[in-house]
């Protein structure tokens, strides 16, 4: 039987690494759209994986983490694994066809579709602040898809995609947490990704020229930061607290976007990802209210605090 590990809810440390990941996936962002010039993003998706494990063996074993991989959840890590991949194989594509900041806009429903994903698999209970979040969350989608408006690409269709998968990640990661150490994750994550990034990748191979050689190293380093810190951030605190703090990416790539690239979203590109992030904050904000006053009225009177008369001081 597996040890269950006390759960954590350090919230400065988790945003640290939570907001340390969302600035190096906007940077991410810029890499892939540059490297998508030449590459394949099968290939992009490929050298990431392969790279970040490479980059990430090393710290695991001066961490000792190494040492502590045997698990009795392979299963999970192999689900974890395949969702994972998902992600990693619809977010590039839609970086490499798709503006930066609308990548990043579709990927902000994921808390939505994590409401949705806890719901269902964890049965947890969906109170009025969530069943807002979703109503509105899936109004902000409208306004950036623009039904009937605008068609339906395959770039956007992939981002949707990326955001059900990261949902999906999410829910897997915190079960996982539970039980097992976040560079156990990490490393069970990449290595079980590899294989089916290096399927997708021989149809389409090729090797990096040398001028996208940096790039593709810098790939890789960023890609190690985000796989240990996002893992970091939901093991060190609650993953409903952590989410909001990725939305700081819709500003980092839309500045790299326009600085890079030249692109300038749309209006509803930025009023959608407001309706979303609105709607998410919100339910955030009310239900650690909730949490408190809860915690408050199950906290035990001490005697000594009552007066004569039974009013509490």
């Amino acid at each position: 039987m597996s040890t269950v590990l006390p759960q954590k809810n350090n919230f400065m440390l988790g945003a640290t690494y939570m907001l340390t990941a969302s600035v190096s996936f906007a940077l991410l962002g810029g890499v892939v759209r540059e490297l998508s010039a030449d590459m394949h993003p099968f290939m992009i998706v490929f050298w990431r994986t392969a790279l970040a494990l490479v980059i990430l063996i090393p710290v695991l074993m001066t961490s000792g983490s190494l040492r502590v991989l045997k698990t009795k959840r392979l299963g999970l890590h192999v689900l974890n694994g395949a969702f994972f991949g998902i992600m990693l194989v619809t977010n590039f594509y839609a970086l490499s066809s798709i503006p930066l900041a609308d990548t990043v806009s579709y990927s902000f429903a994921a808390p939505i579709f994590t409401t949705i994903c806890a719901a269902i698999f964890l049965k947890e209970k969906i109170r009025l602040p969530r069943i807002m979040a979703i109503i509105f969350g899936f109004i902000g989608m409208l306004v950036l898809l623009k039904p009937g408006v605008q068609p339906l690409s395959p770039g956007v269709i992939a981002a949707l995609t990326s955001a059900v998968a990261i949902a999906i990640s999410v829910i897997l990661v915190r079960i996982l947490a539970r039980t097992e150490k976040p560079q156990v994750i990490t490393f069970y994550a990449l290595v079980l990704t590899l294989p089916a990034n290096l399927v997708f990748a021989l149809p389409v191979w090729s090797w990096p020229t040398p001028d996208n050689l940096l790039l593709v190293f810098t790939l890789g380093v960023l890609a190690a930061i985000i796989q240990l810190c996002f893992s970091k951030a939901i093991s060190e605190a609650e993953a409903s607290a952590m989410m909001p703090l990725d939305y700081t990416r819709l500003v980092f790539s839309a500045l790299i976007g326009y600085f890079f690239f030249a692109e300038l979203p749309q209006l509803n590109t930025y009023v959608g990802a407001i309706i979303i992030m609105a709607s998410v904050l919100y339910a955030g904000h009310r239900e650690r209210l909730d949490a408190r006053r809860k915690k408050e009225e199950d906290q035990p009177v001490s005697p000594a605090s009552v007066t004569p008369g039974g009013d509490i001081l």
